[in-house]
């Protein structure tokens, strides 16, 4: 496959739909913004009709489609006034781009597949930065765009949480150039990335952000050690001081936990909000009720959504669709483990974000997810395969 050292003239406006995708303040309806429609222009100009390749994230948005629609039925039946024709769209859009950006990065090489979401990632986080430095020292605001939530920093976003998911996603990528690549140059932008989802003030973020640490870290560990056995050793002393830390200082973790919650405002509502998850689950165990509204929301008679990614899975699809979603986690998970480890703290923080919050219906979700999948399904060049002391060789044969 022949190498190119740049980037290509429409791939800038995939770069540019990433960067505008967290800014849902400039939406121009419900669902649209600059974002949404340059990502949906650049897949009309890649998608190659001739040879579509259909992949196991295909296969999973087709099944996942199919358990919506199969809810959506049970919904009409037994409650209609809970289903919402918005979640629909909003699936259908990101099954589309998801398809056209695998697809072209399938027919790209490694290497480019690589510098294109390098690029992303650093422009990203450098308009965010920018932003966040014009806010402080000149607006609040910038050309329309609410560049605050309150206290909360929200670069574009019309709330906190689109621009901090991202951003937990680049601080990873960037961790992973420095302890795999050894490139200390990106480590200014990890901090960057990180200091910026914490002026989110998003608790979601944070946690998910500490605990994909730690598994980074591990993972560090065990690529530094080479013997299957020693490493082995360490997970399994790791787990028993893990564990017995736990234990001892429990009640200072719970302590910890129970003020942590209640810092943030929302906190203990979205538990209220979870409590409904049974009440809902008993209408339609196996096939949900479809995309919508399932519970109430906190203090109030309006129905609302589940401020959780796996409790809105099991009301809208049952049993049938959380079980389709978790087979494609598993598969990811597996690929990403069998070929390139560093690289599930990336998707760790952003399932992890998925526990209070709607992550995986954001567009940014599903542009890193495909990249990192794109990344570790794709082969390794013919001279990688080959061993250093015969590469130099192969190379000038």
């Amino acid at each position: 496959m022949r190498t190119i050292k740049y980037i290509k003239i429409w791939d800038w406006l995939l770069i540019a739909a990433a960067i505008l995708a967290p800014m849902t303040s400039l939406r121009f309806g419900s669902k649209i913004g600059p974002g949404e429609l340059a990502i949906f222009i650049w897949s009309l100009r890649v998608i190659d009709y001739r040879s579509i390749r259909i992949t196991y994230l295909e296969r999973f948005f087709i099944a996942f489609l199919f358990a919506i629609l199969i809810g959506s039925f049970c919904g009409l039946l037994i409650a209609p006034n809970e289903l919402s024709r918005s979640g629909w769209r909003t699936w259908v859009f990101l099954a589309v781009i998801s398809h056209a950006l695998i697809c072209y990065l399938n027919r790209c090489s490694k290497e480019y597949i690589t510098r294109l979401f390098n690029v992303i990632c650093i422009a990203s986080t450098l308009v965010q930065f920018l932003l966040y430095e014009y806010s402080v020292n000149v607006s609040r605001s910038f050309m329309g765009l609410q560049i605050w939530y309150s206290s909360r920093y929200s670069g574009g976003g019309s709330n906190p949480h689109q621009v901090a998911l991202p951003l937990c996603g680049f601080a990873f990528w960037f961790a992973y150039k420095v302890l795999k690549e050894k490139k200390i140059i990106y480590a200014p932008l990890a901090y960057f990335s990180f200091f910026l989802m914490k002026q989110t003030q998003s608790s979601t973020g944070e946690a998910s952000v500490y605990l994909s640490f730690v598994v980074l870290f591990v993972l560090w560990v065990l690529h530094l050690e080479q013997s299957r056995s020693r490493k082995i050793m360490f997970l399994l002393i790791g787990a028993v001081v893990a564990v017995g830390l736990a234990y001892i200082f429990r009640n200072k973790l719970y302590n910890l936990a129970y003020d942590w919650i209640s810092a943030d405002k929302n906190g203990w509502g979205r538990f209220r909000l979870w409590s409904e998850l049974g009440r809902t689950f008993k209408k339609s165990p196996f096939f949900g009720l479809g995309v919508g509204c399932h519970t109430y929301l906190t203090n109030s008679s309006r129905m609302g959504e589940f401020h959780n990614s796996y409790f809105d899975i099991l009301a809208a699809t049952g049993l049938f669709g959380f079980f389709i979603f978790s087979l494609f986690t598993y598969r990811l998970v597996s690929k990403i483990l069998r070929n390139e480890p560093m690289l599930l703290p990336i998707i760790l923080v952003l399932y992890g974000y998925n526990i209070a919050g709607f992550a995986v219906r954001r567009l940014p979700y599903w542009i890193i997810t495909v990249f990192v999948l794109a990344i570790v399904e794709h082969p390794e060049p013919e001279y990688m395969r080959i061993p250093d002391r015969r590469r130099r060789q192969w190379l000038y044969e």
